[in-house]
């Protein structure tokens, strides 16, 4: 390892009494570091200012402007090293003063599974909408399935201050599979407004488009995504749709009509206050939750009854 590198590995856990010691006494250090800064600004000016008073052809010149610019030098240098090295140090021992706070809440193993999937995530997912579409279909109906048609709209958004690579995938349940019909598949794949072609070296022999995106820094707009499908669905039944990301902002949709024998619905999971949501044929935009944050592995499930076993309950 590097002698100039600082990682994680070279900063233990702090306990918190630890952590709350180091945050005490960064601050003289960080005052000691100013100073050695300021002393070789001070030092750079003083040996350029008498470099330029000398005579340009006297060593008395050469000298102090060699000496000046070597100490303006270093001190650009320090400057930028503070400011890197800071940022990891701190980085560090914010995870480490986490770490001991959650490990005392709850357990070590646990907070490192949450900050893998919570913290340490890039990217989200920004205005995630989901439009449905039910799509009587005879080859199926003989099944006791129907066809349904998905399409999932977001904004892949950076969560660093910095542009990042992040990778987005999208899959077909290809557990539910119709040869005949070429079910299920994907009708079309666009990445900011420009289409993807639906290819067999674009999705997978697991029915997985994936793709490594660079996704502006925070605050900066982000990368638009839009995936329409093709599913194969039982009635009754139910299809789930799970966050491989952070979202934030959901909208669910119902598009064409409904059956008049079906009853259709969503659940979050979990989310107590998001159960049941029933669809009905004017409902349009039927949910929408800008400010709503969903986490990784959360799921959102589309319910489909019939209308007797419903009025039987």
């Amino acid at each position: 390892m590097p002698k100039d590198e600082i990682s994680e590995a070279r900063i233990p856990k702090p306990t918190i009494s630890e952590a709350y010691r180091v945050i005490a006494t960064s601050g003289t250090s960080e005052y000691i570091r100013l100073f050695i800064i300021a002393m070789l600004l001070i030092t750079a000016a003083a040996f350029l200012l008498s470099a330029e008073l000398s005579s340009s052809n006297s060593l008395l010149h050469h000298i102090p402007r060699d000496i000046g610019i070597a100490a303006l030098v270093a001190a650009l240098i320090a400057v930028y090293y503070e400011t890197y090295a800071r940022l990891r140090f701190e980085s560090a021992l914010l995870n480490g003063f986490l770490g001991a706070v959650i490990s005392d809440w709850s357990r070590e193993d646990i907070w490192t599974t949450v900050k893998a999937q919570v913290i340490e995530k890039q990217v989200f997912r920004q205005n995630l909408r989901l439009v449905i579409q039910l799509c009587p279909a005879k080859a199926l109906a003989e099944r006791g399935q129907m066809l349904m048609k998905i399409n999932v709209e977001y904004e892949l958004c950076g969560l660093r201050s910095t542009s990042t690579e992040a990778q987005i995938a999208h899959f077909l349940d290809v557990h539910l599979k119709n040869k005949e019909e070429n079910l299920p598949r994907f009708k079309s794949i666009q990445i900011d407004g420009k289409d993807i072609p639906i290819r067999d070296d674009t999705i997978d022999e697991k029915g997985r488009f994936i793709r490594t995106l660079s996704v502006p820094a925070k605050g900066r707009p982000g990368r638009k995504v839009s995936t329409e499908r093709y599913e194969i669905i039982y009635i009754p039944g139910n299809h789930s749709f799970t966050m491989n990301e952070i979202a934030k902002g959901i909208e669910l949709c119902m598009s064409g009509d409904i059956p008049p024998n079906l009853t259709v619905a969503a659940v979050i999971r979990p989310d107590p206050s998001t159960e049941n949501i029933e669809f009905t044929e004017a409902s349009g935009a039927h949910f929408h939750d800008p400010n709503l944050v969903l986490l990784p592995g959360q799921t959102i499930e589309f319910i489909f009854r019939r209308k007797e076993d419903v009025d039987e309950t």
